[in-house]
């Protein structure tokens, strides 16, 4: 059968064969495994997408958790140098209380040691006074001849014993 234009429609169906022959050939050969790589690739894409989300959630709550350790170290922190200054306050207190008391009781030691001496002095003065005097009184009752003067004596000495005991 021959047709005008040369046209067989044996080449025409054998020529669309081929074609279906190349398009199937070509759909699995090339776009099949291309479609499968690109979901491959889409996959690997979308589960890297969805671990670094997990990863950013993660660290999220990673670093809401160290601010609220760094929080609770750094109150714990202000607390311990608070307790520190109040125990230092405390001992600073404690420290001038007890210097007070030991500068009161070297003053009292002092004052009492200064009146032992004082007394002391007074003691030796009044004792070298009376000896002074008695060797004066001697000297002047050897040098009078008659016993007048140490009768006078022995009268003002009576006299202000007398006072005295009033």
């Amino acid at each position: 059968m021959n047709l005008p234009l040369n046209i067989d429609f044996r080449q025409i169906l054998l020529h669309l064969l081929n074609f279906l022959i190349l398009f199937a050939v070509l759909y699995f050969l090339l776009y099949v495994p291309i479609k499968k790589f690109m979901q491959k690739r889409k996959e690997y894409f979308e589960n890297q997408n969805k671990e670094i989300k997990e990863k950013k959630e993660q660290a999220d709550l990673k670093e809401k958790e160290y601010l609220e350790k760094m929080k609770s170290v750094e109150s714990r922190a202000e607390e311990e140098y608070r307790l520190k200054v109040e125990e230092g306050e405390k001992e600073k207190e404690r420290i001038i209380n007890q210097a007070l008391q030991q500068k009161s009781e070297i003053l009292a030691e002092a004052e009492k040691s200064a009146n032992d001496i004082k007394n002391q002095a007074v003691y030796k003065a009044n004792k070298e006074i009376v000896e002074m005097a008695i060797k004066t009184v001697e000297e002047k009752i050897s040098s009078k001849e008659d016993g007048s003067f140490y009768d006078d004596f022995l009268k003002v000495a009576n006299a202000e014993n007398d006072d005295e005991k009033r």
